[in-house]
C-alpha cells in the first residue's frame, strides 16, 4: 500500500470501533538512531522553489532532500580527499585558479 493510498484509506474509512475495541500492540522500537535536532533556515523563494521541485521529482519531502544534500556535505567535509568525494566544479575551478602558476 502506498503512502496515497494509506492516506485515502484513513480519510474515507471510520476506525473508530476498531481503535475502541483494539488491543494495545507491542511495538518494538527502531534500532537506536541519532537524535535529530529541528532547525529553522531562511532561504530565498528561488532556493526553495527549487528544493520542491526536486523533492517532487524524487518523491520524497523537502525536508529529507534538504537533511541528505547537508549530509553529503558534511561527509565531504570530513573526509575530503577519499576518492569517492564528491566534489562541486565551482571548489575545483577556484582551487585550480589559486594554485595555478603563472604562465612561463
Amino acid at each position: 500500500m502506498t503512502e496515497q493510498e494509506m492516506i485515502n484509506y484513513l480519510k474515507d474509512n471510520d476506525l473508530s470501533n476498531l481503535i475502541r475495541t483494539g488491543e494495545p500492540a507491542e511495538v518494538t522500537p527502531p534500532a537506536a538512531r541519532e537524535i535529530m535536532a529541528v532547525r529553522t533556515v531562511r532561504l530565498p523563494t528561488s532556493v526553495y522553489d527549487e528544493l520542491l521541485k526536486v523533492a517532487e521529482e524524487q518523491q520524497i519531502g523537502t525536508s529529507v532532500l534538504m537533511r541528505q544534500i547537508i549530509e553529503q556535505w558534511v561527509a565531504a567535509r570530513q573526509a575530503p580527499y577519499k576518492a569517492e568525494a564528491v566534489v562541486p566544479v565551482a571548489e575545483l575551478v577556484e582551487f585550480l585558479n589559486r594554485t595555478a602558476r603563472p604562465a612561463a
